[in-house]
């Protein structure tokens, strides 16, 4: 079975990508009623939306940061259940 791309999608909901587009990444563009409704029918035919990793090459942004620290943080926090264990 071939996967479905959003060009699938909106051809089978009857509206434009930009709409499908805009109920995965810009709720705010939409209607709650609207954005239910397109996400209740694209659950139905098995789309899930876009592809997090593509959409990462794409833009060549991640948006996730990490902090690599070469000490233990362990006097700044201190958990007492976690030392029971």
């Amino acid at each position: 079975m071939k996967k479905l791309t959003l060009k699938d999608v909106a051809k089978q909901l009857g509206v434009s990508t930009a709409t499908i587009s805009n109920a995965f990444n810009r709720p705010d563009q939409l209607s709650a009623n609207k954005r239910t409704e397109i996400l209740e029918a694209c659950k139905e035919i098995g789309y899930t939306g876009p592809n997090r990793a593509a959409q990462i090459l794409r833009k060549g942004q991640s948006n996730i940061v990490a902090l690599v620290l070469a000490d233990s943080l362990d006097y700044m926090v201190t958990d007492p259940v976690a030392n029971t264990f």
